[in-house]
């Protein structure tokens, strides 16, 4: 379809000739069709659909526009019976002959039981032979065939000149052949559309990153968390990202900015490989940082890959994709509005419609961002004299897309920040993305990016701590819960050690669990019984009865290992006095050794228990406190 730019201006007196007319139709006519093509949209408008029956296919009521611009207009219709179809000869429909063979594919047209009463020749019922449809396409085909008129009649011999008839003929086709003339047609329009890319599109695979270390493996000490992060990056993962990226550019190519024709993302794999390598021999404490932005970049595929699936929009789409006829489906697989079959020509919109040129456009932003992440990696030589400030960030987390997340230390964030969000570009305010760089903006952002805490943190729902990577354990732990109680921020944190040795970890807390506290109290009081009555039993024996039954030393190490649980609680309350003041002695106000017998056991002359009392005395220093 050629756009005319002149048309004839007809005169008084002027002769007029069969040229003059058709031009002028011709000029209307291309107009038209140029009207729907460009401006409105191509392919199945509404209806056409495909429902199988016991004994037919049936085509419901629909319309369509080819993409040369003609309107097809069908009604609900049973087809029940095929006959082989041939292609008329004026004008001769190109994009059905097989040129390699030098004649048309094979097709057969569809008739109901009223057409197939009209015409002749061998008519088959839809099903047989048994599997006739398995492998067949239903095409709508405006058929276009040019008659020459009879120049005489009864009533005069003048030219009456020819006349182009248009019908709509239900055809099957082969898929395999389908496949071809779809392949044949991209070639021809140059690949310049999306029209044709249902196919690929439906191909994108999905992709995802390992959790880290599960199935759970102990980990003992830094080199077993480190592994594991390695685990989740192996060359299977790096290789899937590097393959949906190039896949993304080969697909969108047509809609997408000028990147100077080549793909972005033709040497990725070597590059996140290069880039992991670096990490390992130099900067092993950001593994973790490196696993995220592997994760980023799922979840930047993983937007793009949903929101271009919608791109359903050409601008001046190529004429030659399906000029004379619609593809409405596979001939034994109902239509279905959840299903996508690469066999039907669903409806391109114009730009100018269903929010398309917004849409195309922020497709085309989320695959910069994807090239910009890519570039923009960048993790600081941390400084152990001088470490970076540690921040906390409000983002968010779970189903939420990247581009609702706040940016990441670990990028250059005027590079990243502009593809960041589409909505913010849009309305120039790329520089509002919250990130630990927002000082860091070329353009300065209002206060309540700059300083997030200090305004509603009600949207989110997740919290970036960055900065503390590489340093001090104790000193980052005391600036987060600093931070965390000055902005009385929802969350808790503590500092996990690898492996069981608790050894250089002075950790000091004024915690108590009043739970635990309680059970305590309950066994301590409890031993504190049980060991009241074999003492006083002990401690009441006449001391006479100690030279016949044991030695002397025998009888006080029988004593002493009562009195050893006494001292066995002032030691626990000794070793944990930062963490409960008040104790076994607070209760029983015990602090000298024979304390305890006093009280409960009152000793009488000539008893062991005397005798110990006597010796606690004599040999054991009496210390006026324990100091807790």
């Amino acid at each position: 379809m050629t756009n005319t730019d002149a048309y004839i201006i007809f005169e008084a007196d002027q002769v007029l000739t069969n040229d003059h007319l058709n031009e002028l139709f011709d000029y209307l006519d291309i107009q038209e069709r140029l009207t729907r093509n460009k401006l409105i949209g191509i392919g199945i408008v509404c209806g056409l659909e495909i429902s199988n029956r016991p004994a037919s296919i049936n085509i419901s009521k629909g319309c369509g526009v080819t993409s040369k611009g003609y309107l097809i207009v069908w009604e609900d219709a049973d087809l029940t019976q095929y006959i082989p179809y041939i292609l008329p000869a004026n004008p001769l429909y190109i994009p059905f002959i097989n040129e390699g063979a030098g004649k048309q594919y094979n097709l057969w047209r569809l008739l109901s039981d009223e057409d197939a009463k009209a015409v002749e020749g061998n008519k088959l019922a839809i099903l047989k032979p048994d599997g006739f449809l398995k492998d067949k396409i239903v095409v709508l085909f405006l058929e276009a065939n040019e008659i020459d008129l009879k120049n005489c009649d009864t009533q005069n011999c003048n030219e009456k000149g020819r006349q182009m008839e248009l019908t709509v003929r239900p055809l099957l086709i082969g898929r395999a052949d389908m496949e071809a003339i779809i392949s044949k047609q991209k070639k021809l329009i140059g690949e310049d559309g999306l029209s044709n890319s249902y196919i690929e599109r439906l191909g994108l695979k999905e992709i995802a990153l390992k959790r880290f270390d599960v199935s759970a493996t102990p980990l003992t000490d830094t080199f077993d968390i480190y592994n594991a992060y390695l685990k989740c990056m192996d060359d299977a993962a790096l290789q899937n990202i590097a393959d949906v990226y190039s896949q993304c550019y080969t697909i969108f190519q047509p809609i997408l900015n000028d990147y100077g024709g080549n793909n972005p993302f033709k040497t990725l794999q070597a590059d996140l490989k290069t880039k992991l390598e670096t990490i390992r021999k130099s900067l092993p404490i950001y593994i973790q940082y490196y696993y995220d932005f592997l994760d980023d970049l799922v979840k930047a595929y993983q937007e793009f890959k949903d929101r271009s699936f919608d791109v359903i929009t050409e601008c001046c789409p190529g004429e030659d994709q399906f000029p004379m006829h619609l593809m409405l489906g596979e001939a034994t697989v109902d239509t279905q509005d959840y299903i996508r079959s690469p066999f039907r020509q669903y409806f391109i919109s114009s730009p100018l419609f269903n929010h398309q040129t917004d849409l195309l456009t922020e497709v085309k932003t989320l695959f910069d961002r994807m090239v910009n992440l890519v570039k923009n990696l960048f993790i600081p030589q941390f400084n152990f004299k001088q470490g970076v400030p540690i921040r906390i960030t409000p983002s968010k987390w779970s189903s939420a897309n990247l581009s609702a997340r706040s940016i990441p230390y670990y990028y250059n964030i005027n590079n990243v920040a502009r593809s960041w969000n589409w909505l913010k570009t849009k309305k120039g305010k790329s520089n509002f993305n919250l990130s630990y760089n927002a000082d860091k903006y070329l353009i300065a952002p209002p206060d309540n990016i700059l300083n997030p805490m200090q305004y509603s943190i009600e949207p989110n729902d997740f919290y970036r701590i960055e900065g503390h990577v590489g340093q001090d354990f104790s000193t980052a732990l005391n600036v987060i819960i600093s931070v965390r109680n000055s902005n009385r921020l929802p969350f808790d944190v503590i500092a996990l050690k690898a492996g069981t040795d608790a050894a250089n970890t002075p950790l000091k807390y004024n915690c108590h669990f009043e739970d635990l506290e309680a059970q305590f109290k309950l066994i301590r009081t409890e031993l504190a019984c049980k060991m009241h009555e074999p003492l006083c039993i002990a401690a009441k024996v006449p001391s006479l009865l100690r030279l016949i039954t044991v030695p002397v030393t025998t009888a006080f190490n029988f004593l002493e290992t009562f009195n050893a649980v006494h001292s066995i609680a002032l030691q626990d309350v000794v070793l944990q006095k930062d963490l409960i003041v008040t104790k076994f002695i607070q209760t029983f106000r015990f602090s000298k050794k024979g304390d305890f017998l006093s009280t409960y056991c009152p000793v009488t002359a000539g008893t062991l228990g005397n005798e110990y009392m006597q010796a606690t005395n004599k040999f054991f220093p009496r210390p006026e406190k324990i100091d807790l």
